[in-house]
């Protein structure tokens, strides 16, 4: 500055007597007099703390953005191999993966619809069975239950599988079937908490057929559902209809934590059970 050279602007932090923390942007520039000689200096200070604050939220959206594209990207790569698993034929296979992909996409409709915060447990369960039956044939009762983004997508997907079966084989196959959905939330009990209860009972003549082969939904169901939910599943398949019964902890479906997980992996401790029984008529088989 004595020899008029100008200082680049440098952005520096400057307490404000009420006590926050300011971003400053400060500028210092020579004063010259008629001679061209140095005698002072001009220095403009600007509360830049707005930008600096716009900067860090569109660091987070970025980072944030690229989680999600990652987790999508495995969940589509994780549905691409459990579809070929179960698959008979490229034309089922071609069938089966599209519905997935379009129920992984409407649990992200909802998701942006609510900005990633979270979705209602009602909206999630309606866009799945409701545009494929009369809605005097089913029936969802429950109080308010928020989930976050995996818990989202990970019970989108189940949902997909559950009303797949239910139009196939199920209560939505004939037309004198019933879908009943209700839920609840109470304290476990056992030490986890509040927990959802949550079943899923379709009631009707006869069903078309029981499923006698373990397929993607009840591989899905056993492995990736509930290690990413922290909870427990049991599903009757039965000549008279289909019960299915999830009991997940609050915590897991909208969960606060600092740092991102990743899908499939879980969050369980170790030691902690699972519970997962699939139950036929005449057998019974517990994992």
């Amino acid at each position: 500055m004595r020899h008029g050279d100008r200082v680049e602007a440098y952005k520096i932090q400057r307490r404000h007597k009420d006590g926050h923390v300011v971003d400053i942007l400060l500028r210092v520039s020579p004063i010259r007099d008629g001679n061209g000689r140095v005698i002072g200096a001009s220095k403009i200070a600007r509360d830049i703390s707005d930008r600096r604050a716009a900067e860090r939220q569109q660091r987070r959206l970025k980072d944030e953005l690229n989680h999600r594209v990652k987790i999508t990207l495995m969940t589509v790569q994780s549905l691409v191999s459990q579809t070929l698993r179960s698959s008979p034929d490229p034309v089922a296979f071609k069938h089966f993966f599209e519905t997935r992909l379009v129920a992984l996409s409407r649990a992200h409709d909802l998701l942006e619809r609510g900005q990633w915060k979270g979705v209602e447990l009602r909206d999630l369960i309606t866009r799945n069975p409701a545009p494929f039956a009369e809605p005097d044939r089913i029936g969802m009762t429950g109080p308010t239950v928020r989930l976050g983004p995996e818990a989202t997508v990970s019970l989108g997907l189940a949902f997909n599988e559950l009303t797949l079966n239910a139009l196939t084989v199920g209560a939505l196959a004939g037309i004198d079937g019933h879908l009943s959905v209700t839920w609840e939330t109470a304290d476990s009990g056992d030490g986890r908490g509040p927990c959802l209860h949550l079943d899923w009972v379709e009631r009707h003549d006869r069903m078309r057929g029981i499923p006698t082969r373990r397929g993607f939904g009840r591989r899905f169901l056993e492995n990736a559902l509930m290690r990413q939910l922290d909870g427990g599943v049991t599903l009757a398949l039965g000549p008279d209809g289909v019960h299915c019964h999830l009991d997940l902890r609050l915590a897991a479906l909208h969960p606060r934590r600092s740092g991102h997980e990743s899908p499939g992996r879980g969050w369980l401790l170790p030691g902690h059970e699972r519970r997962v029984h699939w139950t036929h008529p005449g057998r019974e088989r517990r994992r």
